[in-house]
């Protein structure tokens, strides 16, 4: 087993200064390494493109619904509450996921060559993706704080989110279907 170090970056607006900075560690079994088959590379983007489209359809639920309540001209005002908001929208979801991620590129490596292996360990990581970021989309639609107007937009953008979560999943095992023969 080895341990694979990603790092990134987040520019700010303006492309010059850094506005986040990440590290990952992932577990890459030496066999998932050897593999020669082109699928298992396939299949590992396709889990992290599933990850990231409901990281952004969550995150368009909370913009959609903060826009519904800023006038054009609101300025910084009330800005602060709003990233806090989506930063622990966020913290709810990613989190979450980095340990079955880990989990499924370990199932993969032991995988290899097993067709109905890949496939059951592809689609519990998306089972798993697909529940966390519905409760964490849940959590966000019952936010005690929101009262009238404020509670029906959460509503409105929570069944957008809802109906773009459905949309993806069944794209992703469209796309899934491609890399494995069991569908």
């Amino acid at each position: 087993m080895f341990t694979l170090r990603v790092f990134g970056q987040e520019l700010g607006k303006k492309g010059g200064s850094i506005f986040a900075w990440y590290e990952e560690e992932v577990p890459a079994p030496v066999a998932l390494m050897r593999a020669r088959d082109r699928r298992i590379g396939y299949v590992i983007g396709e889990a992290v493109a599933y990850a990231d489209n409901l990281g952004n359809a969550l995150r368009v639920m909370e913009t959609t619904y903060r826009q519904s309540f800023a006038p054009p001209s609101s300025g910084r005002r009330g800005k602060s509450s709003a990233v806090l908001r989506r930063a622990a929208l966020e913290i709810d979801f990613w989190p979450r996921v980095a340990g079955p991620f880990n989990e499924l590129v370990r199932r993969l490596g032991v995988s290899v060559g097993s067709d109905s292996e890949i496939e059951q360990a592809a689609t519990e990581w998306a089972d798993v993706v697909h529940g966390t970021a519905g409760r964490a989309a849940r959590r966000w639609a019952e936010d005690v704080g929101r009262r009238d107007r404020e509670l029906l937009a959460a509503g409105e953008s929570h069944t957008h989110y809802l109906r773009a979560a459905t949309w993806l999943r069944d794209r992703h095992r469209e796309n899934l279907a491609q890399y494995t023969e069991v569908s």
